[in-house]
């Protein structure tokens, strides 16, 4: 091989072997990227799960222990809310949780009330992974 070849053959493969670099480090860091939009996307979505269960409990604890008409309409809304997030076992639960506030006047004598919010926060806390 002639001597002049040799710094062009020279230039070509660092030329390919910057262009090989940039490649895989690029995919790495949009990999890498990804993985924290995910990461953000589930942390956003737990926060929200969480403050929708909340808001279901604060209602139903509301319209309970001191009924009005639009304490009802709220409760319905966060029941709706939390159900966009809930598993069927969260869901079911939220909508017990529901039924006994609007439907059982009596509920505080008979401790259904507080059987079904043990209910929705032990459903709740196995969907959200809190363990105690």
């Amino acid at each position: 091989m002639s001597e002049r070849w040799i710094p062009v053959l020279a230039a070509l493969l660092g030329v390919l072997g910057g262009m090989g670099g940039a490649f895989i480090g690029g995919n790495v860091a949009n990999k890498g990227q990804e993985q924290r939009f995910e990461d953000e996307q589930a942390v956003r979505a737990g926060d929200l799960r969480r403050g929708a269960y909340a808001d279901l409990l604060e209602e139903a604890a509301a319209v309970q222990f001191a009924v009005t008409p639009q304490g009802v309409d709220r409760l319905t809304s966060a029941e709706a809310k939390a159900d966009l997030f809930a598993n069927s076992e969260v869901r079911d639960a939220a909508g017990a949780l529901v039924d006994v506030v609007k439907d059982d006047p009596e509920c505080a004598a008979a401790d259904c009330y507080e059987r079904a919010q043990a209910r929705f926060i032990d459903a709740a806390k196995a969907q959200l992974g809190i363990r105690e």
